[in-house]
């Protein structure tokens, strides 16, 4: 039985481009007619299923082009290459399983700090690694830490944009990222990296207006004052977590969760 490039073409989604570049590849061997009419036997259809069977486990074209050429490939090749796959396949599966569990982080926090906004209770501040850069946390002209944030940013979201805030009113941005990812992700390495220990704080979930940004220490200042009434001191570096913005027309304001330790 032979078949036309129209019919091989769109029964298995592949452009005739792409069946020109299997027969200049050696892959396959369609007969030519005339007005470069071009015939497709089974064992070429059966080659180009394997094709997309060895595409779907994500194997690069051109080994695929190589493995049916005719220089061909061993089975013990094939197999070792197969190997690669399936490691590279679990690989992959390892780290959307991770995703998915920091997206879901994200979820669980904004629902449950969308309902708490304003309330001052206490809790335990979060264990967690922490680093910062140049004068504003974010951004440094050291290349050695600008390469330290490109590093982190690798790791979004399961890194997380944060601001801290220090006893006396000082506040600036900077990242986190949960002992356990910072861990798995060679993240606890990076010079400079401080470790943040879970101890009892004031926790807040806040709306901030965009002058946030300009004043991180607006993150702060309604733990600070509650701090003030009590008579109570701040025993560490505190923490807000940007969780999302929330835009109501023009105006928009970042939801962030914030600890700020106490003696």
């Amino acid at each position: 039985m032979k078949y036309g490039i129209g019919d091989v073409a769109r029964t298995l989604g592949l452009t005739p481009a792409a069946l020109h570049f299997f027969e200049r590849e050696g892959v396959i061997g369609p007969k030519k007619g005339g007005a470069a009419c071009r015939t497709y036997g089974a064992e070429d259809v059966i080659r180009l299923i394997s094709y997309k069977k060895y595409r779907s486990m994500e194997m690069p074209l051109k080994e695929i082009a190589k493995q049916f050429s005719p220089q061909g490939e061993t089975c013990q090749g094939i197999a070792k290459k197969l190997t690669c796959q399936r490691e590279a396949a679990l690989e992959t599966a390892l780290r959307y399983e991770r995703l998915s569990q920091d997206i879901l982080w994200f979820e669980q926090a904004i629902e449950r700090a969308a309902t708490q906004t304003g309330r001052i209770e206490l809790a335990t501040l979060p264990e967690c690694f922490a680093l910062q850069v140049g004068r504003d946390g974010f951004i440094s002209r050291d290349r050695t830490e600008q390469e330290h944030v490109a590093a982190w940013l690798e790791h979004l979201p399961a890194v997380r944009i944060s601001v801290f805030g220090q006893p006396g009113g000082a506040a600036r941005f900077g990242y986190t990222v949960s002992v356990e990812r910072a861990r798995q992700l060679g993240l606890d390495k990076t010079p400079g990296v401080l470790h943040i220990e879970p101890c009892v704080a004031l926790h807040t979930c806040l709306l901030l207006p965009y002058a946030y940004y300009e004043q991180p220490a607006m993150a702060f200042e309604p733990l600070w004052a509650r701090l003030e009434e009590r008579g109570c001191r701040q025993a560490g570096m505190g923490i807000g977590i940007n969780l999302c913005v929330e835009c109501h027309g023009e105006q928009r304001d970042t939801l962030c969760e914030v600890w700020l330790p106490i003696e």
